[in-house]
């Protein structure tokens, strides 16, 4: 069954774990985005079907929830091979919703479930704690998120990975159309991790389609401001370009351009309207105008 939009939060069962600690952030990326991802994976030792409804049992405790995407595999009927939204739960069964009128019970000789990653998403370039990430969508501008996740670049350690996108890439370190553009900020957007420097678990949210990736993190477990949790906001990819037909640089990034830890993205603050460009610091970056005209632009 089609899938548009998938979430993942740090607390599902077998989630990965998002630290101040060098590689984290790529892990979780790969985990919710490429098809090869995915965590919780869980033995199935049935599926019995009435009409379109299926329910399925694991051989312990699944920890899946109502409204999570499975993608189960390994079933002899296609029809219940795939990604599925589950209905209800207990504790050893979930409610799916199939096609057709496949067999019940389900046959096969290796049936798993595991939480579902986007699927679409490929990691076209990678090296130690970097990875380049794109959208194999066909209808997606199919620009690059380029993440580094070393800790080195800045003076936060790995409690920061810096992003940047791309128009097109070479290897992981070279491109063409880089936004934001070096000069508007060196290292590009900070997406903050941790405000700590170790292996302390900072909640998080990643909401993914095929063309885009937003990604929450309470990188402060209590704000120093409000005494409250809060969390940060960072983006890529495409926006809807309902205004402007055929506009084919409509990729968007945000994130912070100030490293300090403790300081938040202000993703959601108005653009200027009166023709002046706004402080890439504070704003997030377009691939380019519309028009294409031009090289990529520093900030929206």
């Amino acid at each position: 069954m089609s899938i548009d939009v998938f979430t993942f939060k740090s607390n599902d069962t077998g989630a990965p774990t998002l630290t101040g600690q060098a590689g984290s952030l790529i892990a979780l990326l790969d985990a919710v985005l490429l098809a090869a991802g995915g965590y919780n994976s869980r033995t199935i030792t049935g599926i019995t079907r009435v009409g379109t409804e299926a329910t399925v049992t694991t051989s312990v405790a699944h920890g899946y929830q109502p409204l999570q995407i499975v993608e189960q595999a390994g079933m002899d009927q296609a029809d219940y091979n795939g990604k599925f939204r589950i209905t209800a739960v207990t504790s050893t069964t979930y409610g799916i919703t199939v096609a057709n009128s496949p067999a019940s019970p389900a046959t096969g000789s290796a049936m798993t479930a595991k939480v579902a990653p986007v699927g679409v998403w490929s990691k076209a370039f990678s090296g130690a704690n970097k990875a380049a990430y794109q959208s194999g969508n066909a209808q997606a501008t199919g620009f690059h998120l380029r993440v580094d996740d070393t800790g080195t670049p800045g003076n936060q350690g790995a409690r920061n990975a810096w992003v940047r996108g791309y128009e097109s890439m070479s290897d992981m370190d070279n491109g063409l159309g880089l936004f934001p553009t070096v000069a508007a900020l060196a290292n590009g957007y900070a997406w903050h991790k941790s405000n700590t420097a170790d292996s302390t678990a900072r909640p998080w949210v990643v909401i993914a389609t095929e063309k885009c990736v937003w990604l929450l993190v309470s990188f402060n477990a209590t704000d120093p401001l409000a005494s409250a949790t809060i969390y940060d906001g960072y983006f890529f990819g495409d926006l809807a370009s309902s205004r402007k037909a055929g506009d084919a640089y409509h990729c968007l990034l945000a994130g912070n351009g100030l490293e300090t830890i403790d300081i938040y993205n202000q993703l959601f603050a108005s653009v200027s309207v009166t023709g002046a460009l706004p402080n890439p610091t504070y704003y997030p970056s377009m691939a380019r105008s519309y028009t294409g005209a031009g090289t990529p632009s520093a900030n929206g």
